[in-house]
């Protein structure tokens, strides 16, 4: 700490320098023991935030020569970074500086709460959605929202925690699928049961892109290449959990009417097909038999016997 309050004190140091033997380096020098390369370049105050120093960050947030918003070479911000790595402390302390932008995203338009839920970390992402100005719908590049991200993964507590906010929209459909068809077709049970168990509006007819339901997912047996890009513990997973998933899944429909609405608009779809072509039925088969009749025997047909 001594040196880095002497580098600070020093008008030549260059504290927004990445990767170079000044500010960064004896931060990352003097408190880690064997630091570890990375192909992201960071400044000394990123780099504080993303290890998780906290004494050091809260040091540097009152010198006026650090700018607490400048990104990394990877266009993330130091409270990005923290979110990311799950760094509770850091987390805390950021959110009370007011010059942190705490929906800035990274270049994958990953927000800080996309991350923590992404990542798996509990403390941050509660943080994060506790306060209103964090935009708990934002969606990445990929489309998807916070609580989408936490389902595809399966991280089952952070879906829980979510929504018991009001602000998440349970049937969020910006990546053209909702979280709970999300959870259905990647076999994570117990995220299916977080939901199920929160006592809010599920919409289980809603379809994703392939227009199928959760229910029909759950249902459709995982095959290796619609998880072709996944590991054979997700796609075990998924195989071994769909049934189980499928049945919370149709119970809970029937309790609200969902899947009985499902199945009658199937069966009024097909009924009113039927009522529609049974007019053509008649001349459909009579011109289907009448051009049977008239048309010639293949060549391979055996010749007729002749009848003396």
């Amino acid at each position: 700490m001594e040196v880095v309050k002497s580098l600070l004190n020093d008008p030549s140091c260059n504290v927004d320098a990445m990767l170079t033997r000044d500010l960064y380096f004896n931060i990352s020098y003097q408190l880690a023991p064997s630091p570890t390369p990375t192909s992201t370049s960071l400044t000394a105050f990123n780099w504080a935030c993303a290890h998780g120093q906290f004494h050091v960050v809260e040091f540097l947030l009152k010198s006026p020569r650090i700018d607490p918003t400048k990104k990394s070479s990877n266009e993330t911000t130091p409270f990005n970074t923290a979110c990311y790595r799950g760094r509770d402390e850091v987390v805390k302390l950021l959110l009370r500086d007011p010059r942190i932008d705490v929906n800035e995203p990274n270049k994958s338009d990953m927000s800080p709460i996309n991350n923590a839920c992404f990542m798996g970390h509990l403390n941050v992402a509660f943080m994060l959605a506790s306060e209103t100005r964090v935009n708990v719908k934002h969606t990445s590049a990929s489309g998807a929202s916070p609580l989408q991200g936490a389902a595809f993964i399966g991280h089952a507590s952070i879906v829980g925690m979510l929504l018991t906010s009001d602000r998440v929209d349970i049937n969020q459909f910006d990546s053209q699928w909702t979280a709970i068809s999300i959870a259905a077709y990647y076999g994570n049970l117990s995220t299916v049961q977080r939901f199920l168990a929160s006592g809010r509006p599920i919409n289980l007819i809603l379809k994703n892109k392939n227009n199928k339901t959760a229910l029909e997912i759950a249902l459709s047996c995982p095959t290796r290449e619609r998880l072709s890009f996944e590991t054979d513990e997700v796609y075990n997973r998924a195989k071994k959990m769909g049934p189980a998933i499928a049945r919370l899944l149709t119970e809970f429909g029937r309790n609200f009417g969902q899947v009985q609405s499902e199945l009658r608009a199937q069966r009024e779809s097909f009924l009113f097909f039927f009522l529609f072509s049974f007019p053509f039925f008649p001349n459909f088969f009579s011109f289907f038999f009448s051009g049977l009749l008239k048309s010639p025997l293949p060549s391979w047909f055996p010749p007729r016997p002749r009848i003396s």
